[in-house]
């Protein structure tokens, strides 16, 4: 699913509706839409001569220019907007909106246009960041659109830029859901969903990126090898300027050279400082273990704990790895009588950890500890049989971490997708939104969207498009993955302690 190109799509039309050099004016949250989706050079291409945000008061006049303004539509955003027009900088003015307009929008916007300087007004739904083709994001976080009102209640303003978000994804991609599914035990899925019902009633320039995005790190190890070998094999070919014909190839194919010049060495610098962070962090011993208590069927608490006290007392390790290590251990030995939770939070002090971070332990607990959450988190097998280690060998020094976890609703997603009856554990894992067509007739060229309340990893992107590599083309469904924003262990923690600690 081409999500980049939808907003790419927007974009042109929008730049496209301004003859000659034009000026585009931003807000904050449709700065970071454009800028993930089209690059400052497609925007020279299209005669853009300023890019700037529309609340900088301090412009330069330049009224020989029309001026495009594209912003969501926020209070604070059209606030600028009346503004802008109250004292126009530019000939004429053509507004377009991220997302749905009410009518008093329209009329506010007309009655402060005095000098008539605006031509058009339209809603382009360009309202998610396009992050990959199947993956998205709606940029929330803490600073902009804090999620919680209390635990597990949304923030009304970001249960609206949530709902808005979906609302615009369906209508950029022409679809409408006839099936919403939530979560059972996430009362803010279900909020989500039912809001949603109402309303509904840069892998583009980089063909190495996009070929070794979703490789481990030893296979990738491998394959910056084999693309520098390549490199190599062309430099020998371009070495060779023996005859006039030599030379003239040589300068036809200069340009095409000197690009793949500089992208061998971009990735080759990326690899490098992958490496050296994984070194330096001791990220292999670290995920070695992860992988262990996650994967492992056998309840091998005491061999765990060894392992678990080795790396908490090791200073080449940090801190956030140590908490994780601990958050794991206890959500994998939680009912375990050997799981002393009290003596690890106090080898987690003795060993420099904040009493900030040890904290977060028991807000983990309370958040999803195994009374709070469904089904096995730590069952032993999957699609993609887990438990089986993948070590292979890149470039000299790197050894591939193991990778044998999947998360748990992999399974039950691949079972949504193929099952044409219903099944009982998937209605009560993902219940069906009342009112809302349970119609599996007609499986072909069906799109499915997962939306990740609290926000989306680049893991769970891997993981999607493997379903997708495997049933999804298979069966013809399309699946398109994302959340209220990209996060990692540090970030989600941090979000958690916001809720809980603001």
């Amino acid at each position: 699913m081409a999500l980049i190109s939808a907003i790419q799509s927007y974009v042109e039309r929008m730049l496209s509706q301004v003859s000659g050099m034009k000026i585009l004016l931003l807000d904050e949250e449709t700065t970071s839409i454009v800028s993930v989706a089209y690059t400052q050079t497609q925007l020279l291409s299209k005669e853009v001569y300023l890019v700037d945000k529309i609340g900088n008061q301090n412009r330069e006049r330049i009224k020989h220019l029309n001026c495009i303004i594209f912003v969501r539509p926020t209070e604070t955003s059209i606030t600028s907007i009346v503004q802008e027009l109250m004292s126009p900088k530019y000939a004429n003015y053509y507004i377009f909106f991220s997302n749905v307009i009410k009518k008093s929008v329209i009329e506010t916007l007309a009655e402060h246009d005095e000098l008539e300087v605006v031509k058009d007004i339209q809603e382009y739904y360009a309202d998610y960041l396009a992050v990959l083709p199947d993956m998205f994001s709606l940029g929330m976080n803490s600073n902009n659109y804090p999620l919680f009102e209390k635990p597990d209640v949304w923030n009304p303003h970001a249960l609206q830029r949530a709902t808005q978000g979906l609302f615009s994804l369906f209508l950029s991609l022409k679809q409408n859901p006839s099936l919403i599914r939530y979560e059972a035990n996430s009362n803010m899925a279900y909020q989500l969903a039912k809001e949603l019902n109402e309303i509904v009633v840069s892998t583009e320039n980089d063909d190495f990126f996009k070929k070794s995005m979703h490789l481990n790190f030893g296979d990738l190890g491998v394959s910056i090898k084999d693309y520098v070998n390549s490199f190599q094999e062309t430099s020998k070919s371009n070495q060779k300027l023996d005859t006039i014909d030599d030379m003239k190839k040589f300068v036809e194919n200069y340009p095409e050279y000197r690009k793949l010049s500089g992208n061998v060495s971009k990735h080759v610098t990326l690899v490098s400082e992958l490496s050296r962070l994984v070194s330096d962090r001791n990220l292999l011993k670290v995920s070695e273990l992860e992988q262990s208590l996650v994967c492992n069927g056998n309840f091998q608490t005491d061999e765990h704990m060894r392992q678990l006290q080795d790396l908490i007392k090791n200073p080449k390790i940090r801190s956030e790895e140590k908490v994780c290590l601990v958050l794991i251990f206890i959500l994998r030995y939680e009912k375990s009588q050997n799981t002393n939770i009290n003596y690890l939070k106090g080898l987690l002090i003795e060993s420099n950890v904040s009493p900030e971070s040890v904290s977060m332990i028991d807000v983990v607990l309370l958040y999803c500890g195994y009374k709070h959450r469904q089904g096995d988190l730590f069952s032993p097998d999957d699609i993609f049989s887990r438990g089986k280690s993948v070590i292979k060998r890149g470039l000299k020094g790197i050894d591939n971490v193991y990778t044998q976890h999947t998360p748990f609703y992999i399974d039950n997603m691949v079972k949504l997708i193929k099952e044409t009856k219903n099944n009982s554990k998937i209605e009560s894992l993902f219940p069906a939104l009342p009112g809302t067509k349970n119609n599996r007739i007609g499986i072909s060229k069906r799109l499915l969207v997962i939306f990740f309340v609290g926000g989306v990893t680049y893991a769970e992107q891997n993981d999607i498009s493997k379903i997708q590599a495997q049933v999804g083309k298979e069966l013809g469904v399309q699946i398109v993955i994302g959340g209220t924003n990209i996060i990692n262990s540090k970030t989600f923690i941090q979000n958690l302690n916001d809720t809980f600690f603001p």
